[in-house]
């Protein structure tokens, strides 16, 4: 969760999951994030719940697993 001000205070929210080798829980080879941008449209930059909305995957490539 961060906070920013610039025209208005407006707070934004992200939560995740990760997926990693059992052996390994150090090592992220996938993610997924979703973010909720200007969570009470402060800016009214976007009144659509679908403009804030963010989701992401990340794909992670544990090079020293590869090598050993």
């Amino acid at each position: 969760m961060d906070f920013g001000q610039d025209a208005a205070a407006r707070w934004n929210v992200g939560t995740g999951i990760g997926v990693a080798p059992l052996r390994y829980p150090g090592h992220l080879i996938v993610a997924l994030f979703m973010e909720l941008y200007d969570v009470t449209d402060a800016n009214g930059e976007a009144p659509d719940f679908a403009d804030r909305l963010v989701t992401r995957i990340v794909l992670g490539i544990p090079f020293d697993l590869l090598v050993n």
